[in-house]
């Protein structure tokens, strides 16, 4: 069986968490995508839509797509989905097409069979002004050339992607290159050609100097590539891992880019929203107990663990050189783009507002106001706080 064949059998646990973070993102965000579209419609462009279905029945993108549209059209303030599956495999469009017909009856979803390149052109023309939140899940890195997504970071109305990045993938593909590895010169001039397309540019050849090649320092040089194609104005880039099992065995990385800041808060509460409900549902089950070393992640975390982390982070933000004023808002956001899909945002500012309870030690001070009888100081997004040690 080859190997895409046998990934359609079943939905594995890292597939299901992806698009529990779709679902858990998209959900809040639509409402507010529509906002700022001129003619009521999101686009939703799903550009490695596959079959639509496992082979167990569990539904993949395209039929989650067609449930949220369900979901947002009956809304008291509808927003109105449309949503574009792109396949290029004959046999895969066929079976797309048919678990997906109720919605593509109501014009909801549209199969497009081809390529990502070969279809874009013609799904970013009927978008048009519309918001667009586009989900790029290749099965290899090798599927998604970085030149063939760029038309998307450069359009001018709201734009929004999620890639799913096969980080472990792309880490061998380095390791083959360096230049202690026994690689055949064919091969090796075969695999740089193949990381630059990757990356979009030279940017990984600083990652062979490095003594080891971590996949947090891999996927920063992807960020850093897409963060300097983006149209003009903010952008932001986030990126957060999943694992295959517990504390181990790394799978791809999300990497999310918006020009929003509320996509970003958005987007990283959803993280958290799929991280607490997976461990709610299977606990420290036995797999989890193999890894007894490995430090705790965030979700299981007690309390006063997760606000402690969170406070060195915010810390470490007052201690940088470069700034010791923050209004208390831009702060918070710092600290959640520092922890993306960790922690939620009510706990970053649960664990400021710990710091300016503080009498000693680092801590942050409004650099107007008093605090009430209590020592509580009341602030708001808008307050300059000061960092002092």
């Amino acid at each position: 069986m080859r190997r895409d064949e046998e990934f359609w059998e079943t939905a594995e646990d890292w597939s299901r968490r992806k698009h529990l973070i779709l679902q858990h993102y998209l959900t809040p965000a639509a409402a507010k995508l529509r906002q700022v579209s001129p003619d009521n419609r999101v686009i939703i462009l799903d550009a490695f839509a596959g079959r639509g279905q496992y082979a167990d029945g569990s539904p993949g993108s395209p039929i989650l797509m067609g449930r949220l549209a369900d979901l947002c059209h009956s809304w008291s303030n509808p927003v109105h989905l449309r949503v574009y599956n792109l396949e290029p495999n004959r046999a895969g469009f066929q079976e797309l097409e048919a678990c997906t017909s109720p919605w593509v009856q109501q014009r909801v979803i549209s199969n497009l069979h081809g390529t990502f390149r070969q279809r874009l052109p013609s799904v970013l023309d009927e978008a048009g002004q519309s918001p667009l939140f586009a989900f790029l899940d290749p099965f290899r890195p090798k599927q998604l050339p970085f030149q063939d997504f760029v038309p998307l970071l450069m359009r001018t109305a709201v734009t929004e992607l999620c890639f799913v990045f096969h980080t472990p993938a792309v880490v061998r593909m380095l390791q083959a290159v360096r230049p202690q590895a026994r690689t055949s010169e064919s091969d090796r001039q075969k695999l740089m050609a193949r990381l630059d397309e990757v990356f979009g540019s030279r940017r990984w050849e600083g990652l062979l100097s490095c003594a080891s090649l971590e996949p947090e320092a891999v996927v920063e040089r992807f960020q850093a590539e897409v963060l300097a194609r983006g149209e003009r104005g903010r952008n932001y880039v986030c990126s957060h891992a999943i694992q295959a099992r517990y504390g181990s065995g790394l799978k791809y990385h999300i990497v999310f880019f918006t020009r929003n800041p509320h996509g970003v808060r958005l987007m990283n509460d959803a993280f958290c929203r799929e991280s607490r409900e997976v461990y709610e549902q299977t606990g420290r089950t036995a797999q989890m107990a193999l890894f007894p070393n490995a430090s705790a992640p965030p979700v299981e975390m007690e309390r006063s663990e997760r606000l402690g982390t969170l406070s060195n982070t915010l810390i470490g933000i007052g201690r940088e050189p470069a700034r010791r004023h923050w209004k208390r808002g831009d702060l918070i956001f710092q600290s959640v783009i520092r922890r993306f899909g960790d922690f939620t945002e009510s706990e970053h500012l649960q664990a400021l507002k710990e710091l300016m309870a503080r009498r000693s030690g680092p801590r942050y001070r409004p650099v107007d106001g008093k605090p009430t009888k209590t020592g509580v100081w009341i602030t708001n997004n808008q307050t300059l706080l000061s960092f002092l040690e």
